[in-house]
């Protein structure tokens, strides 16, 4: 099944989506202490310095390369997720 959407826009619409849905539970972890707030200033800022490098590394990249490094973040993330859970569901 081939999708019509560009590269360039899928990975830009995932990274919104993910900025939107995850506001609102940092929000509320800041306001009831679940989170440190300077380390995460630090990694917003870090994040905001980096994101223009980002950008031009994805304009520069490959598609195929791009298409190839998010199905990587996506399944090292689904590992990590999985492994946490059997660790503590498991054993």
């Amino acid at each position: 099944m081939s999708f019509k959407t560009p590269t360039r826009t899928a990975i830009a619409t995932s990274l919104a989506i993910a900025f939107v849905s995850s506001s609102g539970s940092v929000a509320a972890k800041l306001v009831s202490d679940q989170i440190l707030l300077i380390p995460s200033v630090i990694l917003a800022v870090s994040g905001l310095i980096a994101s223009p490098a980002g950008a031009m590394v994805s304009k520069k990249a490959n598609p195929r390369t791009l298409r190839v490094g998010l199905t990587l973040v996506i399944a090292i993330t689904f590992l990590k997720i999985w492994y946490d859970y059997l660790a503590i569901y498991i054993g």
